[in-house]
Parts: structure tokens; sequence; C-alpha cells
């Protein structure tokens, strides 16, 4: 899962051969277990030590199923010059999961996070330790102990290495220029999914879902390597694979990608690629808009790569006399073949000639936004983040008609978590509503009152029962694109997540109050009531808390106590007691509020530090 939602304790120590210099990466030694000896430049059993790639997790070198202490040990030279250089030196030891203390020739040099029974992780920390002048030697013992709460620990990521105090400053120098860092831009209409790459100038996939998968057996298929445009003008090619754009970005608040690409003095290409919303229809648009005196003389071409023998590819170019040329490409698939597609494309050509399709993609995100509601007072720049988050929203909600409409993902590809978690969801629910889009909101509320779920209702491991004892309506994990629950299950079991019922609750009653749809909650309040909030009362504990769960960081079985799953509980339990006097069921507002009340109670006793 998501490394930034597990909780994670690791710990690690080294030896091994002499090295000339750091920074020090290669074969460390590493040994499971806690033992103080350890850290001495004395202790010379290391040797039976095994040896581990350093940086990497330690799971991903053969120490697979490990979570608790661990010490990694390296012997070192360094040089004469840095030995006596009168700088400031650092050891640096790169990123450790989850907390560490870090010895040099038997000295602390220091710790980062908190070791069990206080544990706090610090796995995101880049380690920086300043070395006393007296602790630093010709020949050097390093010696790190880790601890590891669970999922993948130790030395993941550097730099690792012996570093001057001007070294360090370059090391840790933030640029303060803004600069692109991902390179891959989405384009979905909740049916089809396409994704332009800005570094290969080029639609890299066109996905024939935008979630990850149907079901257990059947994954979305990309259906093509690539796509781009190729310009020839007289005896000059402009390959657009190999020739940088002038620029590359959404127009604000759409899922239209627009390159500008400056060919020469004299010739302009404008290229924009969309799935259309205007479209029912599993098709992804790519229009290029080439300019310039050299028009008349140059011809396009799109050059597709390896496109997938079910998926349909057609173009119409338009020449204009203003020395204006434009191609227009659409590719789609359909669940039923080639040919219960190709007609709509050939139809979609001519209803949509030239620029048209264009226009009417703008018209549709204008249209929508005017719909929604954003803050007062907004910057020039905040108003087009939240104009272009809100589209990201969008696109991300399935369209598919069944089962799975109206679910929203937790990223559009090529994010690998194009899947709909219960807790992503939620958040993505309660934007859609505080921006105005209360349709989407809906869509998203009614896909999870009607999805298949129940699977963990009873969940039997290692001879306990871990399931939801309950019969219930809110997914314990996430969906597949068909609207089935699904679970994640490695050695330690499913994720069995009690969170999600809080989190659906407060989203339902904050879409409730917002849009005055009360009679959607009276429509299914008998689901709302027995199946997502009853459960949440059969699962307080005799903590008077929320029982162990995965919880929000997915931990599997047993689960713990998490903070979260109680905060979200009696969140949710105080929304359904106010959509409760909404629907005129004040006994069970009573219920669930005195149900809220009690988890209240445990809170503050036991998940309260003083």
């Amino acid at each position: 899962m998501k490394k930034w939602l597990s909780a994670i304790f690791v710990s690690c120590l080294v030896s091994s051969t002499l090295l000339a210099q750091f920074p020090v990466t290669g074969n460390w030694l590493l040994r499971t277990g806690d033992d103080a000896a350890w850290a001495s430049p004395a202790y010379s059993a290391d040797t039976a030590w095994s040896s581990i790639q350093v940086p990497a997790t330690w799971e991903s070198r053969g120490f697979t199923s490990y979570d608790g202490f661990a010490w990694y040990r390296i012997k070192f030279i360094v040089s004469d010059r840095l030995l006596e250089s009168q700088e400031k030196r650092y050891l640096v030891a790169g990123f450790i999961d989850d907390v560490d203390q870090i010895f040099l020739n038997g000295t602390l040099l220091g710790q980062t996070g908190k070791f069990p029974p206080e544990y706090s992780t610090e796995y995101s920390d880049l380690r920086k330790y300043l070395i006393p002048p007296e602790s630093l030697r010709k020949e050097n013992v390093l010696a790190i102990r880790v601890y590891d709460g669970g999922g993948p620990g130790g030395i993941y990521r550097g730099p690792v290495g012996l570093y001057t105090g001007e070294q360090i400053e370059h090391l840790f120098q933030v640029t303060s220029t803004p600069h692109r860092s991902f390179y891959q831009l989405p384009s979905s209409n909740g049916l089809l999914a396409a994704v332009y790459d800005s570094r290969e100038h080029a639609i890299t996939q066109v996905l024939n879902h935008i979630y990850k998968q149907y079901n257990e057996e059947k994954s979305t298929t990309n259906l093509l390597r690539s796509a781009y445009y190729n310009v020839q003008l007289d005896t000059t090619q402009y390959d657009l694979a190999t020739f940088s754009e002038d620029q590359t970005e959404y127009e604000t608040g759409t899922g239209i990608i627009h390159s500008v690409f400056k060919l020469d003095p004299t010739l302009t290409l404008n290229t924009f690629h969309f799935a259309p919303f205007g479209s029912n229809e599993r098709i992804v648009v790519s229009i290029a808009e080439l300019t310039g005196a050299g028009v008349k003389d140059a011809s396009l071409k799109y050059r597709i790569k390896q496109l997938e023998p079910t998926a349909v590819h057609l173009s119409q170019t338009y020449d204009y006399d203003d020395d204006r040329s434009v191609q227009v490409n659409v590719i789609g698939w359909h669940p039923k073949g080639k040919n219960a597609i190709l007609q709509k494309m050939q139809q979609f050509l001519v209803d949509y000639p030239g620029m048209t399709s264009l226009y009417e993609e703008r018209e549709f995100w204008n249209s929508w936004h005017a719909n929604g509601t954003l803050p007062q007072k907004l910057s020039t720049d905040e108003k087009n983040l939240a104009l272009q988050s809100t589209a990201m929203l969008k696109m991300g909600q399935v369209r598919e008609q069944g089962k799975g409409f109206g679910q929203i993902l937790a990223s559009l590809p090529p994010g690998n978590w194009n899947i709909s978690w219960v807790r992503d969801m939620a958040y993505a629910v309660e934007a859609l509503v505080q921006t105005g889009h209360y349709q989407e909101a809906r869509d998203a509320l009614a896909f999870q009152l009607k999805a298949n779920v129940g699977e963990y209702e009873h969940f039997l491991w290692s001879g306990k029962d871990y399931g939801i004892q309950h019969p219930y309506q809110i997914s314990v994990c996430r969906y597949y694109g068909n609207g089935n629950e699904w679970s994640d299950h490695n050695q330690d079991g499913p994720n069995i997540e009690l969170d999600g019922f809080g989190l659906f609750l407060w989203t339902l009653e904050s879409y409730m109050n917002a849009s005055d749809d009360v009679p959607f909650i009276r429509e299914h309040w008998e689901l709302i009531s027995r199946r997502i909030a009853d459960p949440l009362i059969a699962n307080i504990d005799g903590y008077g808390i929320i029982r162990e769960d995965s919880g929000p960081w997915e931990r599997h079985l047993p689960g713990k106590h998490f903070t979260y799953t109680s905060v979200a509980a009696i969140r949710g339990l105080d929304a359904v007691a106010n959509m409760a006097l909404a629907v005129n069921q004040d006994e069970q507002a009573d219920e669930y509020l005195e149900a809220a009340n009690r988890i209240s109670q445990g809170f503050r006793l036991y998940l309260i530090d003083p």
C-alpha cells in the first residue's frame, strides 16, 4: 500500500570491509534484534552478520516480513586531509524507516524519532548529525540502531556519507525557482483516460477505463504505446517526439492539455489533447493547429505506435485560407468491439469538424464551473488552482453505467492508485459539496449506498473473527470498477478499516445541509441507519472507543486502536443524529448522539496524552 499510509518502525546496525572514503553505499552488515554491545567498536562478532545493500529496504534484500529492531555496522577510513580539516563534519545517514540512533566509534551522534514504548516515526526526515571532532578517527566503526513498526524498513534511501559544512550547505540547498516536477498530464471523461507525457511530447497511454481493475480478474488495458504529431515542411521534418515544446499546460479548469511548438520563426504548432465530456463514448481527441506562412507547403501526420487491435483510429485534415491547417485525430474503444465504436467516431467527426470539438469542450467546462461556487476574494492564482483541482475531481469520477457509476478514484492514471478508496472518496465528496457540485457529490454517495459489499461481516484469521460483526454497507477498504467491495490482502490478512463508516456519514450530512436534499436521506434512511451507523455502535469496545482495526495506516490484521478511526466515528454518529432529526426519527437521533458521546468519553480517557 501507499508507503506514507503505513505506520512503520524499523531498526539496523553496520560493518563491512574497510572503505576508502565516504559517501558510503554498497554492502553493510545487518543483524535483527537489539543489543547495546553492538554499538561498540570493540565488538568483533559481526563477521557472522548478514550482508545488505545500502540504501535499500531490508525487505527488498531478503529480510521479509520482519518488523522490530535491527542494527547496521560498517567500517571506513577517512583521508588525512579530512581528518586534519578544521571544518565542521557531518554524518548523513539518508532516510531511515522509522527510528534511529547513530553511533560513531561508540559515541552517540544523535537520534531521530522515538523508540517504543513512546514510539514516533520520522521516516520522512533526512538524517544529518554533527560529528564531534574527537569522535572521528583514521579508522572508524559506524553503528546504526533502527526500529521498524511495520511494512518496509531500514536505510531505504540516500544520500549516505561524510560531508563537510560546505558540502552540507550544497546538499541541503533548496532552489527558489519554481520548476516542473511531474511530466505526465491525464485527461479523462469518466469513461476513458489518456496520459500526455511532456518529455516525449506524446500521448503515452489511452486506457479503456479510468480505474485500475473492473473486478478481481479483469484489469484495465492500455490501448497504445505512443501517439504524436510529425510536421514535414519542404525538406525539413519536425518529429515532435524529439522536438521540445515551448509550453505544455492544462487550459485552466479543464482536462484540455495544450502544447505549443514554435517550429521555426514562421511556423507554430498548437496541439490539444482531451477526452471529451461532450461525448458519452470512450474516445480521446487530439487536435493539431498549424499556423504560419509556410502552412501550404507543410503536411501533418499523426504517428501511432502499437495500437491495440480492439481500438479504432480516425483522422481528418482541414485546410483554411488564413495560413492555417487543422488535423483532428480520434482514438476510440468500445466493450462490444470495433464496429460498435467506429460509426460513432465517424459521426463525431461529422458533428464536430475542425476545432469545433475543442470549442464545445471549453464550453462544457465553463458551464460546469458556473454551476459551482468558489470562496470569495481569491487571487487569480488561487482561483485557477481551485478550478483545476475541481476539474481533476470531475475527471476522476467514473461515468460508466452500472454499479460502478459515481465512484471517485484516489488518483487518475498514471498514478498507481486509480482505485476508489472510501477514505479518499470522502474527502473528494466534501470538496465537491463545498464547491457547489452537488450532483457529483450525490452520485458518489449513491454509488456507495448501492455497492455490493458484505464479504467481511465475519472474517476468521488466526482463530479470531475480525469481521464487522454486523450487516454493513460501506466497504472495509475500497471498490473494484464494477462496484464490488475490494480489500487488499497480504501475509497479515486483509485491511478491515472502520474509519470509512464515520467519514461517509460526515460527508452525507454535509451534502444534505448544503443541498437541502432531505428526500435523498429519507429514501435511504433504513440503509444509512442500520448498515452504516449501527455497525459503528456494534464496534465500540470495552474502552468506549472503536475497536482495533486496520485504520488509516492500512495495517492489515490484527490492527490497533487508531485515534483517527474513533474521531471519524464521533463525527459520523453526530452527523447521523442530525440526519435522523431531519427525517423525523427523534429516538434514533438520541441513540446516535449517546453513542457519539460514549466514544468521546472513551477518547478522553484513553486517546489523549496529558
